[in-house]
């Protein structure tokens, strides 16, 4: 039950971004040996990390989620989004290519785009972030919107931008809070 207890406040901190105490938490969740929750601990944690700019680190917690799991499709996605933000782009969309292999679901497309856009190609990733984007549930659809609104706009596709942009404006696809990416780039897109 300590450990359980331990888990889910470090989920609520950094689901409320107090990124310092869930760091300081997954942490010495880690150090135990209990397996419980250990997945989700590596994946949080790994963000975590990359928050703040200790890629080395999340990037040593992407292999051992990879490692640990091996064959998962989320833990080869957290390892490959690790080995992008590290700067090991071509091993990224190795690894991306190879969680999108496992399950060709919504975050997986949206893996792979991330890191293909990273990379510089754009046309790739917007194709995928369409199909993140045409198979998200409400909830997700805002920050799929947001990437792919964004590519857009970098790509001097303005008109394209606005209209995947225009539904979390009007408020079409979730609340407010889960809005907050999307509304940031119509704005971006709007200046």
């Amino acid at each position: 039950h300590d450990r359980e207890l331990a888990f889910w406040a470090a989920e609520l901190d950094y689901r409320s971004r107090n990124y310092a105490a869930a760091r300081d938490a997954y942490r010495s969740l880690l150090a135990e040996p209990a397996k419980q929750f250990r997945g989700r601990i590596y994946d949080h944690y790994s963000s975590v990390l990359i928050y703040f700019d200790e890629p080395t680190e999340a990037l040593r917690i992407g292999t051992l989620y990879r490692d640990t799991f091996p064959g998962e499709a989320d833990a080869v996605g957290t390892y490959a989004t690790t080995l992008a933000i590290a700067g090991k782009l071509p091993e990224a969309v190795a690894a991306a290519e190879d969680a999108r292999r496992l399950n060709e679901g919504e975050d997986t497309l949206a893996g792979l785009a991330k890191v293909l856009a990273l990379q510089g190609d754009h046309a790739h990733a917007k194709e995928l972030y369409q199909q993140s984007l045409d198979r998200a549930g409400p909830s997700r659809r805002p920050i799929r919107r947001a990437a792919l609104g964004f590519l857009q706009w970098i790509d001097g596709d303005v008109a394209a931008a606005k209209a995947t942009t225009e539904p979390c404006v009007s408020g079409e696809d979730a609340t407010a809070r889960e809005r907050g990416a999307c509304l940031f780039v119509a704005g971006v897109i709007d200046t």
